[in-house]
């Protein structure tokens, strides 16, 4: 996922805080440029399916299973955070909520 698409910081601070909750880490833990994989957060295939179905839940819109090898760009935060900024203005743009 390009990491250049624009974040909003209400998007990003809610991922941070979706993905800190999913975890149960203190928000500050989970910085933009943290990858899923790292020690410092370390999220394993069934924490990516949690963490799928509560940011679709949040934003109320449809995203990619993160766990499959088609999904291989999303390695960071800040790549979770750009994919639902593009899904969340995509789906404002169609006038759908």
């Amino acid at each position: 996922m390009p990491t250049h698409f624009s974040i909003p910081d209400a998007i990003a601070n809610d991922v941070r805080r979706i993905i800190a909750d999913t975890l149960r880490l203190p928000v500050e833990q989970v910085a933009l440029d943290a990858r899923l994989d790292e020690a410092r957060l370390g999220i394993d295939s069934l924490g990516l399916i949690k963490l799928n179905v509560a940011l679709e839940e949040a934003f109320d819109i449809t995203l990619p299973d993160f766990t499959t090898p088609e999904q291989p760009h999303i390695r960071s935060v800040g790549d979770v955070a750009a994919l639902v900024a593009q899904k969340v203005s995509a789906q404002a743009n169609r006038g759908v909520r």
